[in-house]
């Protein structure tokens, strides 16, 4: 057991957190649970279970949700909050908490952003040994910048930092510094007497050109550690299973859990707070999707068009933090609810998005900036050839090279069609009600294209069964709702509309075949499997309807008999 002595401790929580933006515009770094427990407490526990006697917090960024924090939690009475109105950086802290951290012989230093099993108190059984003035925990690490002379695996003497003294020696390593020290009181001598902005590592520098041998190094061995720099770095110790496991949180209530994973690379978080809560989108590094996601979100929410609201968005990192729309999607709401309900309410909404974005006109036309042209459309189903019917089928290339010039036909055709607005994966699993109105999510593909295309992917969804005749209704409840709108290009004949559905149909229903195979075969998804009967079923079903158009623009009959001759399945 370690000889007593008193230390006071101090937490480093006004950053911005730059770097994990935009999470750190709606939760501060230091509140931010891994394995449910707050960075904040964790360090608090840490320090208590250490015998660490009183502990300043700094705040300045979001300061009321830490200091709410503080105040609701069992440490209030153990925690003193000094909150910043201007950011004091890492040195100015010290000096505006001087009353507390002088009054031991003393202190830790602890940034409030560092998940890390060190062992407080080891280090300060180490520090007080060391006879130095202060002591840092260095690691080999993502950031070697200082000088340490080792004196042993786990100890030393710093020498330099950042190379600002111009020391060098053959037998010195650079290290990491993992923003947790050790000092003693006379590290105020190499502070300013009053709090103003200014870095730690200045005054070690000031000391160390004082006395050089004044400051010591502790490297403890196999040490945890992480500063979770970035968006990325963050969500993979959420989505990870537990390294750092803390006592379980007592007071926070903020949450933060990865969504149900679709098929987009993109990844979903929600992040709770007890007045609120927000997702944050996380994307990859090729998501060219991106600016358009941001853009057409933005302008689709400022018309009232059913997309979340976006309230920042950080480019470098690829990450959005927006609305949370809940969890009630159209495809949970069609198992326990009438069938028919649902759809006319999405029906009404879909008319309603294809009126008002056909009259906006150009401005629309501006801001999205995309069409549905030819080679757009003929990729779906190039993209089903590849992956359904020649991945997952076993098709030969002979015969999938002709029903090329069927496809170029079915294709031809789509550009027929009114080219209105469109989702373009407008299925069950992406729209969602909230608070009684129709949103839509995974909207960065929306695009101009044919009229029919979002309707058939909500009725031709392999996600759920839909009684043919209730498709056949909800058709009929369609068109009769264009009708009474007036616009020009919502104005057709039932015959037009007869052939646009089919077209439309044929092209979702290979389009989504496709995916499925590429989702489940490519990216180890082995869900999208048991979806593709039901699009096969889908598929049959419309070249059986193409076959009935008394206009007939192209027929599919040596692709039904490819479907209906394999063992695969049965019709």
């Amino acid at each position: 057991m370690r000889e007593k002595f008193e230390v006071n401790g101090i937490i480093l929580a006004a950053g911005i957190g730059t770097r994990l933006r935009p999470v750190t515009d709606f939760i501060p770094k230091p509140l931010l649970p891994v394995d449910g427990t707050p960075l904040l407490e964790s360090i608090i526990l840490k320090m208590k279970n250490a015998g660490i006697a009183k502990i300043a917090v700094n705040t300045h960024h979001l300061a009321e949700r830490i200091e709410t924090f503080v105040k609701n939690s069992p440490h209030a009475g153990y925690v003193t909050i000094y909150h910043e109105k201007e950011i004091l950086g890492t040195g100015g802290p010290l000096v505006n908490a001087k009353d507390l951290l002088s009054e031991t012989d003393c202190f830790i230093l602890y940034n409030g952003d560092i998940l890390s099993d060190l062992d407080v108190g080891k280090l300060l059984d180490f520090h007080k040994a060391s006879g130095k003035m202060a002591t840092m925990v260095l690691i080999n690490g993502p950031e070697n910048r200082v000088l340490t002379s080792l004196e042993t695996k786990t100890s030393g003497t710093v020498i330099d930092i950042l190379g600002k003294l111009g020391k060098s020696s053959a037998s010195a390593r650079l290290l990491t510094y993992t923003g947790i020290a050790v000092f003693s009181r006379d590290i105020f001598k190499y502070l300013p007497e009053q709090p103003v902005n200014c870095s730690i590592i200045t005054a070690i520098l000031d000391a160390l050109k004082d006395k050089p041998d004044s400051v010591a190094a502790y490297l403890p061995e196999k040490i945890l550690w992480n500063d979770i720099g970035t968006v990325a770095k963050y969500f993979s110790l959420i989505s990870a299973p537990a390294k750092h496991k803390a006592q379980a949180s007592a007071v926070s209530e903020i949450k933060v859990y990865p969504l149900v994973e679709q098929g987009s690379n993109r990844k979903f978080y929600r992040i709770s707070y007890p007045d609120s809560s927000k997702v944050v989108m996380a994307s990859y590094a090729e998501d060219q999707d991106f600016d358009r996601f941001i853009r057409a979100g933005n302008y689709l929410f400022r018309n009232g068009l059913g997309t979340p609201q976006i309230f920042s968005h950080d480019k470098a990192q690829l990450a959005v933090l927006m609305e949370d729309l809940g969890d009630e999607t159209v495809h949970h709401l069609l198992r326990k609810k009438n069938k028919g309900e649902v759809y006319r309410k999405v029906i009404d909404w879909l008319v309603e998005f294809q009126k008002r974005t056909c009259e906006l006109g150009d401005e629309c036309r501006r801001e999205i900036d995309r069409s549905f042209d030819y080679p757009g459309i003929r990729w779906e189903t190039e993209y089903f050839t590849e992956n359904f019917l020649k991945r997952y089928l076993g098709v030969s290339d002979e015969k999938c090279a002709e029903l090329q010039a069927r496809f170029d036909t079915l294709a031809q055709e789509s550009l027929k069609q009114p080219q209105v607005l469109i989702h373009r994966d407008f299925q069950s699993q992406n729209i969602l009600i909230r608070d009684d109105n129709v949103r839509i999510v995974d909207y960065q593909g929306t695009r101009y294209g044919p009229v029919a295309y979002d309707l058939m992917s909500l009725l031709k969804d392999a996600y759920v069964d839909i009684p043919a005749t209730l498709r056949r209704e909800m058709q009929e409840y369609y068109y009769r709702k264009t009708q009474e709108t007036g616009v020009k290009e919502l104005t057709f004949s039932k015959e037009q509309f007869r052939k646009y559905a089919v077209v439309a149909g044929l092209q979702r229903n290979m389009q989504a075949l496709g995916a499925f195979t590429f989702l489940s075969l490519v990216k180890g998804k082995q869900k999208y499997l048991g979806y593709i009967p039901n699009g096969v079923r889908n598929l049959i079903e419309g070249i059986d309807e193409l076959e009935l158009l008394p206009d007939r623009p192209v027929t599919l009959t040596e692709l039904l008999g490819i479907l209906v001759d394999n063992p695969k399945f049965e019709r």
